[in-house]
């Protein structure tokens, strides 16, 4: 009789090993406290006071180290041997990644052990499709590619060479609870800058703001502009220095700084997002936004694109540094506000559906049941065959 597989069994290598602070490194952190809190025994392999091995430590998740190496021509196996000796050290069931880059190695040392599973979540943009024998050979072993959206997993299917049905769509797994705010004459536009990319474009951002305020014929109402800065850049000199070059824009009262971790809540207040992540094909804090029912302006981007043509009139989308472009896209948003509003209530079922945490947990477990459970058949599978000959 097959013994039954539960998720609380599991010992999980979750591999993270990226200095920055975006969607898929939040997601990582989710999901290690997911499998926490499920019973299972998550470790997460990052680098030494990296954002990831902060958030861990917080959450009391055991956490392994690994050192950046690169090495000429031969960046995808940089780690192959830090892999290779953590993998042997450990004794793990499942092997999950938070970035493409690692396929290639994991996939390569994993070849000879059909017991442990090999997962990889995605949300990055990729500049060449992989349509040769030998990541065709590799992608054999990534059990399933797991991305945040359907538009994400559709781009993914064209650009890999790998069985389509290996790459699935689990949502962006939101957990929020859409506010009550009534729309009033102000109106607060609002950004999110979590790492010294999204840092670079905040004087464009103040730019298109004053422009927006000083250049345009329409009775806008009044306009507010809240800066939000993600714990990466906080108390960084970095930002201490950007912030003092504008820090005679900060005199009329009309652009407001709050640390994220302490006033996250306020970007419930928000009636336009302003995206500034063009670094990924999709952002949390955009689809956490239109689950709160505020039209978002998007970096311009394919699976944006596509997002933008499902659900019409939930935002609008932008060029980075086009401070024009972004100026007339938001007076367009708050001309046009009460449409944008409805489309977006039109939409709350669906979009919750598909991005909200119930259906994310869900589905994240059976894929872990489902995943190891066939790797068990191949190990009987195979073990049946060397008895027999």
């Amino acid at each position: 009789m097959r013994e039954k597989i539960i998720l609380q069994d599991f010992n999980v290598l979750l591999i993270c090993t990226s200095k920055k602070w975006s969607t898929v490194e939040r997601r990582a952190i989710s999901d290690a406290i997911f499998l926490r809190n499920s019973g299972s025994n998550p470790t997460m392999l990052c680098l030494k006071n990296s954002q990831v091995d902060k958030e861990a430590d917080k959450e009391d998740i055991p956490r392994i180290y690994i050192t950046p190496k690169k090495i000429p021509l031969l960046f995808m196996f940089d780690s192959y041997f830090d892999f290779k000796r953590i993998l042997n050290q450990g004794d793990y069931d499942i092997v999950h990644t938070y970035s493409i880059k690692h396929i290639w190695p994991l996939s390569l040392i994993l070849k000879s052990n059909i017991k442990t599973p090999l997962l990889c979540t995605h949300n990055e943009h990729i500049k060449d499709s992989h349509f040769n024998i030998f990541s065709r050979w590799l992608l054999r072993r990534v059990d399933h590619i797991l991305t945040l959206s359907d538009e994400i997993k559709d781009l993914t299917r064209e650009t890999f060479l790998i069985n389509p049905k290996k790459v699935l769509n689990l949502g962006s797994g939101i957990d929020t609870v859409r506010s009550n705010r009534e729309v009033v004459d102000k109106k607060i536009i609002g950004c999110v800058i979590n790492n010294i990319n999204e840092l670079h474009k905040l004087k464009s951002v103040v730019k298109t703001f004053r422009v927006l305020k000083s250049h345009n014929n329409l009775d806008l109402g009044q306009l507010m502009l809240s800066i939000f800065l993600g714990p990466r850049v906080y108390q960084k000199d970095k930002a201490k220095r950007v912030l003092t070059e504008l820090d005679y824009e900060f005199y009329e009262g009309d652009i407001l700084l709050y640390s994220l971790e302490s006033k996250a809540q306020e970007l419930k207040n928000l009636d336009v997002f302003l995206s500034l992540a063009f670094d990924e094909p999709l952002n949390d804090f955009e689809i956490m936004a239109l689950m709160n029912e505020t039209p978002v302006l998007f970096p311009r981007s394919a699976t944006r694109q596509d997002l933008l043509f499902k659900y019409r009139w939930i935002g609008e989308s932008y060029y980075a540094q086009d401070t024009r472009e972004a100026k007339t896209k938001l007076e367009k948003i708050l001309t046009n506000y009460s449409i944008y509003r409805s489309a977006l209530k039109d939409y709350f079922e669906e979009i919750t559906e598909g991005h909200g945490i119930d259906r994310y947990a869900d589905k994240f477990q059976q894929i872990y049941v489902r995943t190891a459970a066939k790797r068990q058949r191949l190990v009987v599978k195979k073990t049946s065959r060397s008895s027999l000959t």
